[in-house]
């Protein structure tokens, strides 16, 4: 998706059903399977001079919330290997993609975060080191839409403590 392409005014959000061409850090490929795995973006017209620790704390608030999010499912909490993975039990769960646009003033004027997350998933190609799903570890399948739902809640509500009180993400994490 060219973001520049499809302006978002303060925020945007884009979940897909289905990912084809789905990547990681350094241009290393996210795989996702179609209805198993939750994978989506969230598009921010935020300033990160203006946050209290820029992008560190951002990407701190948000791994903060997908744990939450996810660890009402598991019975031990969920690991956050900086900057951007999520793991249980020394394996991969998911991930989180922030970049950023530059705009007038070489400032960054907008962020989007991109999520993938094994849900439902329960192979993986060989190459793929220590992967997990939540389904994996607990035999149970998971309605996509109502974790969406709880992941979108998680985010507000680190995103407001980014914004109104930084400070206590560090302690939370």
């Amino acid at each position: 998706i060219d973001w520049q392409a499809a302006p978002l005014g303060d925020t945007g959000f884009l979940a897909a059903h289905r990912q084809t061409a789905g990547r990681g850090r350094q241009g290393r490929q996210w795989l996702a399977q179609a209805g198993d795995s939750l994978t989506f973006s969230l598009g921010l017209a935020l300033d990160l001079d203006q946050v209290p620790g820029g992008g560190s704390a951002l990407s701190l608030a948000v791994g903060l919330a997908v744990a939450e999010a996810l660890e009402a499912a598991l019975t031990t909490p969920i690991g956050l290997k900086w900057p951007n993975d999520l793991w249980w039990q020394q394996r991969k769960l998911g991930g989180i993609l922030i970049q950023n646009s530059i705009g007038a003033g070489n400032k960054i004027d907008s962020t989007v975060i991109g999520i993938g997350l094994n849900v439902n998933q329960v192979s993986w190609p060989v190459e793929v080191p220590n992967p997990t799903s939540l389904k994996a570890e607990t035999g149970s399948d998971f309605d996509l839409f109502l974790l969406i739902k709880k992941l979108c809640n998680c985010l507000e509500i680190r995103y407001l403590q980014l914004k109104n009180a930084p400070g206590q993400l560090r302690k939370d994490y």
